[in-house]
């Protein structure tokens, strides 16, 4: 909010020095505002594309910092600031997400789902899944439909 420095700049005595320290200051305002939405547009981009991604066997950590310019490491260090989460802990969370939807609104069986989220096995999916949500994803098919028919 630049209001403040505007008031400093209308007061009666404002010296042309004190005109120049608004006026940086201003820019520096402007700037860091800019910058924010430079990153948060940046951010959205890459949960945007890894969203698109995500049930491709392709997808890494280095196929999104290639996407986007920027070393593995670049990459890993800015959408762990951005985001608050780690790449793989993002695309795991998106992974349960996208399993939840199909298991409540298809019949596609728990390993269609897992070949289709690229997991190495049903058992491997149907472990992290559990690990995720604490029910198995016949527990979780059974559950919501129940819950449905009340």
């Amino acid at each position: 909010d630049l209001s403040p420095l505007l008031l400093r700049v209308r007061r009666k005595g404002s010296t042309a020095v004190d005109v120049c320290q608004v006026l940086t200051e201003s820019l520096r305002v402007i700037e860091q505002a800019t910058s924010r939405r430079e990153e948060d547009t940046l951010t959205e981009a890459m949960m945007l594309y890894i969203s698109e991604m995500l049930e491709s066997p392709a997808l890494s950590n280095q196929i999104v910092a290639e996407h986007f310019h920027m070393s593995e490491s670049a990459f890993s260090h800015a959408f762990k600031k951005r985001t608050g989460s780690t790449f793989v802990k993002y695309v795991t969370d998106l992974k349960i997400q996208r399993a939840k939807s199909l298991l409540i609104c298809t019949e596609q069986s728990v390993e269609a789902i897992a070949d289709r989220l690229n997991y190495a096995s049903a058992s491997s999916f149907a472990r992290m899944f559990k690990a995720e949500t604490s029910l198995t994803p016949t527990q979780y098919r059974r559950l919501r439909e129940s819950a449905e028919s009340v």
